[in-house]
């Protein structure tokens, strides 16, 4: 057996015991041993213990055998006691029989017979199995001539302990070489982990910052690119309010700090950045609350969202665009119905001679304001406007909006509306909630070509509600339901539904662009939109806009109704069409104004120069030929800084409105002119100390 084979023999986990006696052994006297060894004659075995041969057997402290004539045991010292308990009854027996393991017993064997045949001794070194009891040892097979017979020494050297030691250290070695090839493997790992990391955030087209108690402690390289930041410029150790509006620094600084036991949720939001230059630039914010160097931190990923921006305009445009084939024939229908309303009415009252003229003249009226609604919802709808949010009830607009729903929507799909008791009140774009309510409809009406049904929903919601889990906000929502029982939208889609220009509609039926549209809307209105859908089994689209402040709300309303009144100022009503001049001044006039008028900018100007003391306020139409009605404005400021102006339109959109109040108009009013509005308008503009104002005040 080789030398570098290990055993088999189970003792690593406990120390081997050392076999240790004490005997008292007399002196041996050579000479006599020589003798024996050299006498003439056979050799006695029986007396081998009482020679002084057997004395030195029995003193040597390792265990010993003497073999003699036909590989019989002779003689085995006590000291075999350490690797057979049974030393004593092994005598007579052949010296391989000690040894059970088959392989050993015939390689002892064969060392016996040739050494006895050879007379030349040898040894072997191994695992050796003696009596079940496994050792590791070297033994020894010696010559040996006795009394003209020759025997065999067989010395056994037991070295288990030792092994063991050896093995133990082999082991702990190792051992060793693993540890040591692990932490080499994890701190390489880690080390290229770091490497990946750093590349990645360096390289990131998105700016990432870590910001600890308001200040930014690092920011990559995106980020001080995002915000002109020269490479030489530091960004570091400066107060997050230098590149974001400090609006978004409060809200970044609100919420519950990072103890590194739970996960806070990340939050993300658009909001304002600053430039190194001072100039201003929208953005989109992803921040998560992190341990940063044992402290709670902020780490913020922020993307330049202009040209986002602007898509999502284009989009929103496009999409409203696509729409507009869908609305024709509905408002084409209304506005017919509205002309046989005034036309009919108008006919009656010439008919009868005046009979029943007030309750028929409030009829003409009613159908009048629809028409006007109808243009102004057509005009922001076609057209890119901003949005304008009012307290408005979702239960009303969806009633108005039913009539167009159910010309556009093939009559075997049923609708069905369930609006809520009571529902709160939310700060909305009226034409842009609509859009939401003609995407979502258009889309359902496409996944149930075999009929079905189509319900819309609205509920008062708060947190406890399953869909308002992840919102992470206690504050109360308004949810609007769309629902249909079409063939659904399989799972793997759902997460793709509100990408721009994904559809899974033919080539030709679809732009992709309905329901990223609608996406867009909800987050203008500060909302969340959550879709719910099974293949087969339909889809549900729940929008959650937040609840308005109702007592801000009537407030506002008390404050208008209050201003619903008419005065004895004068008043210059500049428009290019007479009828239009001469209703304006029939409205005045009749609740007290002096009114004077002008039928071009050019006329205003010279009526103004003339009665420029008279007159406390001009109403200015923006659609004029010849000098329109903003260079009319800056006209008359010129001549006079101070002079109020409203200016009105049936078609300027909110980049005419926006830029007449930079030039310096008290506010807006929209035409067709409604007396209450109108005079809600005035009355506010002429006890105004020169605060512009775009809204329009509504009387109750």
């Amino acid at each position: 057996m080789s030398i570098n084979e290990l055993p088999t023999f189970g003792f690593f986990d406990e120390e081997a015991p050392v076999f240790s006696t004490r005997r008292d052994t007399e002196t041996i006297e050579l000479a006599p041993l020589m003798a024996e060894l050299t006498m003439s004659g056979n050799f006695n075995p029986t007396e081998i213990e009482a020679t002084s041969l057997g004395k030195l057997l029995q003193a040597l402290p390792i265990p010993s055998l003497l073999i003699g004539p036909h590989d019989r045991i002779i003689f085995a010292n006590v000291a075999w006691e350490q690797v057979s308990c049974s030393y004593e009854n092994i005598l007579r027996r052949p010296c391989h029989e000690l040894f059970p393991n088959p392989s050993t017993a015939r390689m002892v064997k064969s060392i016996v017979q040739s050494v006895f045949s050879s007379r030349k001794s040898q040894q072997t070194m191994g695992v050796l199995e003696i009596d079940k009891k496994q050792i590791w040892g070297r033994v020894h097979f010696k010559s040996l001539r006795m009394g003209g017979e020759q025997a065999v020494l067989v010395l056994l050297e037991d070295l288990t302990a030792e092994k063991k030691q050896l093995l133990l250290h082999q082991r702990h070695q190792e051992k060793l070489k693993k540890e040591i090839a692990i932490r080499k493997s994890a701190e390489a790992a880690m080390k290229a982990s770091e490497q990946r990391m750093r590349v990645l955030i360096e390289v990131s087209p998105i700016g990432i910052s870590i910001v600890q108690h308001g200040t930014c402690v690092y920011a990559n390289a995106a980020f001080r690119e995002i915000f002109a930041y020269q490479n030489g410029d530091s960004v570091l150790d400066q107060p997050i309010e230098n590149f974001i509006d400090a609006k978004c620094g409060q809200l970044m600084s609100s919420g519950p700090t990072c103890d590194g036991e739970t996960e806070p949720a990340a939050i993300s939001f658009e909001c304002k950045g600053l430039k190194k230059s001072g100039g201003k630039f929208d953005i989109t914010i992803w921040q998560r609350r992190i341990l940063y160097l044992g402290q709670s931190s902020i780490m913020i990923f922020i993307a330049d969202a202009s040209e986002a921006k602007a898509l999502r305009s284009q989009l929103l445009q496009a999409q409203k665009m696509e729409a507009i084939g869908t609305l024709a024939g509905g408002i084409a229908h209304d506005f017919n119905n509205l002309l046989t309303i005034i036309q009919g009415y108008s006919e009656l009252i010439l008919l009868t001679k005046g009979k029943n003229i007030e309750a028929n003249a409030r009829t003409i009226l009613e159908a009048c304001r629809k028409g006007a609604d109808m243009v102004q919802r057509l005009l922001a709808f076609s057209r890119k406007v901003e949005s304008t949010l009012r307290p408005l009830n979702l239960n009303d607009e969806i009633e108005q909006f039913r009539g167009l729903l159910e010309r556009m929507i093939p009559k075997m799909i049923h609708i069905d509306l369930r609006l809520a008791e009571d529902l709160a009140t939310i700060s909305g774009d009226l034409t842009q909630i609509e859009q939401i309510l003609m995407n979502l409809a258009s889309n359902a009406k496409d996944a149930m070509p075999d009929g079905g049904t189509l319900t819309i929903e609205t509920r008062n919601v708060g947190r406890g509600n399953r869909l308002c889990q992840s919102m992470g906000t206690d504050q109360p929502w308004v949810m609007l339901s769309v629902a249909d029982t079409g063939h659904g939208i399989k799972k793997e889609f759902i997460d793709h539904i509100f990408e721009p220009f994904f559809t899974t509609k033919q080539i030709g039926k679809g732009t992709g662009l309905g329901l990223s549209t609608v996406y867009g809307i909800v987050k203008k209105h500060n909302g969340h939109i959550v879709c719910e859908s099974q293949s087969g089994k339909g889809a549900a689209f729940h929008i959650f806009f937040p609840v308005t402040n109702e007592q801000e709300q009537a407030k506002q309303e008390r404050a208008t109704q209050a201003s619903c009144k008419g005065g004895n100022e004068t008043i210059l009503l500049v428009d290019d069409e007479a009828l239009v001049r001469e209703l304006g001044q029939e409205f005045l006039a009749e609740v007290g104004y002096t009114v004077l008028t002008a039928p071009d900018g050019q006329s205003a100007l010279e009526v103004y120069l003339k009665e420029a003391k008279r007159i406390s306020l001009v109403i200015l139409d923006l659609v004029m030929p010849q000098m329109s009605g903003i260079q009319c404005l800056r006209k008359l400021i010129e001549i006079n800084p101070r002079v109020k102006v409203l200016v009105a339109s049936g078609y300027a959109g909110a980049g005419q409105t926006e830029e007449s109040i930079k030039s310096g108009a008290t506010g807006f009013i929209k035409k067709p002119f409604i007396l209450a509005d109108m005079l809600a308008a005035i009355r506010t503009a002429l006890d105004s100390s020169r605060q512009h104002s775009v809204s329009t005040p509504v009387c109750g």
